[in-house]
């Protein structure tokens, strides 16, 4: 253990020192070029870069931990690797209420059921099954991650029904909900989202009504309707229950804890940092699970899918440890009835 301390804290000197280096810099101009970054002064520029030095000391030593089989995922550099970790914090925006199983089942007038005798399978991933659409972008200044992990769940219900293969309106959400507590871009909750869905008795496509990540007037029309929500439910179960409640459903919208460095420079593999426990705060879309075997041992997961662009993770996704109520996954989880 104390080698790799050692090695950790040479890794940091050198990296330190390489900090004005041509090639560091060279790192950065890269990264502005490919990502169309523009900063108002020097002094902006400055700061932007040394996020991203930063950035880049702790992908490497995530990287060490991987390939001494510490961890099982790495980290990499995303197109918010200049900012600093409260800047990121507009990533999130998950709203949480105190609301028992029975009172959302009571504001649904119906209560789905999920009870089957088959066995959930070992694996299973509903992009294959074509019930996932392709990820987007909720933005850099819109917590609107809320609108994006309900309609997930309810673009699965449709494609799985044939009720519509387009992507939903999330920005009718952020336009047309403030009434059910919704806060717009700066957050909202699932079940508010539903509720929503449900008394508009429609919800548009994302053509009709296009994302525009800020607040604007409502302008819902049901007559462009493209499917309705019939219900939901609040699903309070462990892990293993909960795959099978997920093969014989579809996508779920879940809450998890993901206000971590580690979270927001994921890149790829199964993430597995400890630290992420609490209070879920971010919104996101239970799609399937599995194990991946070119671990020792296998490391057993879900897949999730983010609204932080197909730049970020797994093109958009992430696969979290399974087993382990992993940055408190069961907390919040929900389901749509169409």
């Amino acid at each position: 253990m104390k080698w790799k301390i050692c090695l950790i804290l040479i890794l940091h000197v050198k990296f330190i020192n390489s900090l004005g280096s041509d090639m560091a810099k060279q790192e950065f101009n890269d990264f502005v070029l490919k990502y169309n970054k523009t900063y108002s002064s020097p002094t902006e520029y400055d700061a932007a870069f040394e996020n991203f030095a930063k950035e880049k000391l702790a992908i490497q030593a995530q990287r060490l931990k991987y390939e001494s089989n510490q961890s099982t995922f790495l980290m990499g550099i995303n197109y918010r690797s200049d900012q600093t970790f409260e800047q990121k914090k507009t990533w999130l925006g998950l709203l949480l209420e105190e609301m028992p199983t029975s009172q959302a089942r009571a504001l649904t007038n119906e209560f789905p059921s999920t009870s089957s005798n088959v066995p959930a399978p070992a694996r299973i991933d509903f992009r294959e099954f074509g019930y996932v659409t392709n990820v987007l972008d909720q933005g850099y200044f819109c917590s609107s991650c809320y609108s994006f992990a309900t309609l997930c769940s309810v673009e699965g219900q449709f494609l799985k029904k044939n009720i519509s293969t387009k992507v939903l309106s999330t920005q009718s959400i952020i336009d047309c909900s403030s009434n059910y507590k919704n806060k717009g871009c700066d957050g909202g909750y699932i079940e508010s989202s539903f509720r929503y869905l449900i008394d508009s008795k429609g919800i548009e496509d994302f053509n009709s009504y296009p994302y525009e990540g800020t607040v604007g007037q409502c302008r819902y029309n049901n007559k462009k309707s493209v499917g309705s929500v019939r219900c939901y439910d609040k699903v309070q179960t462990d892990e293993e229950t909960l795959k099978q409640i997920l093969a014989n459903t579809g996508p779920m919208a879940i809450g998890i804890k993901a206000n971590f460095p580690s979270f927001y420079g994921y890149q790829n593999g199964v993430y597995d940092d400890d630290n992420c426990y609490g209070i879920p705060d971010h919104a996101v879309c239970l799609v399937g699970y599995g194990t991946d075997y070119s671990y020792n041992p296998p490391a057993d997961y879900w897949l999730i899918k983010n609204s932080w662009s197909d730049e970020w993770g797994e093109k958009g996704f992430i696969r979290m440890k399974r087993g382990v109520n992993l940055c408190s996954l069961t907390s919040a989880m929900f389901y749509g009835e169409v």
